[in-house]
């Protein structure tokens, strides 16, 4: 027997390996038996006494799993409503800085088209100058404004006799 042949050797030659295959044929072989004997009538009415008897826990078991999917849910849907809550407050924050911003131009733009108008309705001919300030050498405090035109016709179409205008300001 030392050669590995022998009753104690292969599948159930440990202990625990025997009580596994005992256990798995009580569990088959009892399984057979009550598919055997689960369709005869008196089997038939022992299950409906025990369903009969479990309805009113499984009644309220379902309620109570019912309730805690409920109170689930409405977590949920809280923790959703703040996020988008959060989100929306953003939103709010920044369109009203953008609509403060917005304002701003809009005032500025209404003092830029006063003023066009205004410059519309004066009786100004424009030329295109280069310009230069100097301080009166008498030092009196006084200052000028000399146009120097880029071109002598532009000048003398403006009303400038000799191309160059001193004026006091």
């Amino acid at each position: 027997m030392a050669s590995g042949i022998g009753p104690m050797s292969g599948i159930l030659a440990t202990r625990r390996a025997r009580r596994r295959a005992i256990a798995y044929t009580i569990l088959l072989a009892t399984t057979v038996i009550l598919m055997a004997v689960s369709s005869s009538p008196p089997i038939l009415e022992l299950q409906r006494g025990i369903g009969f008897a479990l309805r009113p826990v499984q009644s309220f078991l379902t309620d109570v799993s019912r309730g805690i999917d409920s109170i689930s849910a409405a977590v949920t849907e809280i923790d959703q409503l703040r996020k988008t809550n959060e989100a929306l407050q953003l939103d709010n924050q920044r369109l009203a800085a953008e609509n403060a911003r917005l304002e701003e131009i809009k005032r500025e733009n209404e003092q830029l088209t006063a003023l066009l108008q205004l410059r519309s309705g004066l009786e100004y001919k424009t030329v295109a100058a280069e310009v230069s300030f100097a301080v009166d050498p008498d030092e009196t405090g006084d200052y000028f404004i000399q146009y120097k035109p880029k071109a002598l016709d532009a000048a003398r179409n403006a009303g400038l006799s000799d191309g160059n205008a001193n004026i006091l300001g």
